[in-house]
């Protein structure tokens, strides 16, 4: 199978899972940052879910269109860290999407919002296995707590550099874990794959893994 996506967390799980896999790269002029850009009053859950299929959907052209190379099932991911805005009514609710920090400065802020708060990390996967077929997603969601640290440890974990890269500006399977002190979900899918959702779609596309 191919796997969309770069992150080496991901990887790194699929790897313990015992799964056969290719990294399948965008090509250098698709533009992959436009497909994260949050739509007005998006929910969180939603937001990923359209973001997985569109990267996908990407995925399946790209593969389609490479003759060089023969069909796999294609498996993609995305996760996103959001938490209740505080601005919205009863009536009128919605949720604040944290993305990936453009900056230190912009990292910190992230981590001062979230500090002493619970918010939530959803995961979306979802798997093609043939170019004409319909693909399959699920979506993990993960309830976290920060604890109430002080800003000098937030300030220290910026400068470690972890934020960088990370929606939510951190990294649960890193020094990051030394900020949260409670999840309730699946601490896999906030690492940026759910296990559990994962060997469903495994067994789905019938690719082998260690426990199948």
């Amino acid at each position: 199978m191919y796997l969309a996506s770069q992150s080496p967390r991901r990887a790194q799980i699929l790897q313990d899972l015992g799964v056969q896999f290719e990294i399948l790269y965008p090509d250098a002029n698709e533009d992959t940052e436009s497909l994260e850009e949050v739509q007005p009053d998006e929910m969180g859950i939603d937001y990923v879910k359209r973001v997985t299929l569109a990267k996908l959907d990407a995925s399946v052209r790209r593969l389609s269109q490479r003759t060089e190379v023969s069909w796999k099932p294609i498996l993609c991911a995305d996760t996103t860290v959001c938490m209740r805005d505080q601005q919205t009514s009863l009536l009128n609710v919605r949720d604040l999407i944290l993305g990936k920090p453009k900056d230190e400065q912009h990292a910190l802020e992230i981590l001062t919002l979230l500090n002493g708060k619970f918010h939530w990390v959803h995961t979306a996967i979802a798997i093609q296995t043939d170019p004409q077929s319909m693909p399959v997603i699920k979506v993990s969601s993960t309830q976290v707590h920060f604890a109430n640290n002080s800003l000098e440890r937030l300030e220290s974990y910026v400068k470690t550099n972890e934020p960088m890269g990370k929606a939510g500006a951190y990294g649960i399977q890193g020094l990051g874990s030394a900020l949260i002190d409670r999840i309730d979900g699946s601490y896999s899918g906030v690492m940026g794959l759910p296990i559990h959702e994962t060997t469903q779609l495994l067994d789905y596309a019938q690719i082998p893994f260690i426990l199948r």
